[in-house]
């Protein structure tokens, strides 16, 4: 049986910039991006492996925290995982894109989630 991966998971926690401006949408655009996280997540798990999902970790408290703050935390904690998964819409984030270039400039596995299935580009390999 192969050893469990511990895998970050990277996409959008907050809504692009043009949205963010309306409350409303912008409360429904996290919570959108904390299950969708949070779906993957449990995948992961059911599927032998260990998610680090920082979505989670920050659902509560991010409002209370600058964006240095949390972007340090997240890549520390990213370090300290085995690959990364980058949820759909990744490139939407200008977070996520930051840990997708530190992912490759750290010599990390880069996953992609399509909603269904992990998938590893060849170009990666």
């Amino acid at each position: 049986m192969p050893k469990p991966k511990l895998l970050y998971i990277a996409g959008p926690y907050r809504p692009r910039p043009g949205l963010q401006s309306l409350p409303v949408l912008r409360w429904f655009f996290i919570a959108r991006n904390i299950l969708r996280a949070r779906r993957l997540a449990i995948w992961l798990w059911k599927n032998g492996d260990y998610a680090v999902c920082p979505h989670m970790n920050i659902a509560s408290i991010a409002h209370k925290l600058t964006n240095p703050v949390l972007t340090e935390g997240n890549l520390t904690l990213m370090r300290r995982c085995d690959a990364v998964v980058m949820l759909p819409e990744w490139t939407v984030s200008t977070g996520a894109r930051y840990e997708h270039l530190t992912a490759i400039l750290e010599g990390l596995p880069i996953y992609y989630w399509t909603g269904f299935s992990l998938y590893r580009k060849e170009s990666e390999l």
